[in-house]
């Protein structure tokens, strides 16, 4: 298997924070032994996340994964809208329901890294609402 970079956007603050830590460690084995090699950049409050997508998009990257909630992989997600950057998604919030829709185990770290290497690549729509 060829190595494959990757940007690992990671919230401590989704989902239970008090795993966050575990989950990391645990993240990352996961993503070794699919041979993804992560440059890690942990959220901040001040971190503008759409921004930081966008910036890793033009730099090249060619897979942005985030670890978070909905609110996390929305945010992320606006910063690729337009590029050829693919999403991977690790659900590690409390609803998941992006993860859920898209079939996304959310309950298992590991079958969710497998994904970034074996699963289906999907163009899906986006939209914009206001209320």
């Amino acid at each position: 298997m060829i190595p494959m970079k990757a940007k690992l956007i990671f919230n401590p603050a989704s989902g239970n924070p008090t795993e966050s830590a575990v989950q990391l460690v645990e993240l990352l084995g996961h993503l070794q032994t699919q041979k993804i090699e992560p440059e890690v950049i942990l959220v901040q409050p001040t971190h503008r996340l759409h921004l930081v997508a966008r910036s890793a998009a033009r730099a090249g990257a060619k897979m942005v994964i985030v670890s978070g909630g909905d609110g996390t992989i929305e945010n992320v997600a606006l910063g690729l809208i337009g590029t050829t950057t693919t999403l991977g998604i690790i659900p590690t919030g409390t609803r998941n329901n992006l993860a859920r829709s898209l079939n996304i185990p959310t309950n298992n770290i590991a079958d969710a890294v497998a994904l970034l290497r074996h699963g289906r690549r999907l163009k899906i729509d986006v939209g914009l609402m206001r209320h």
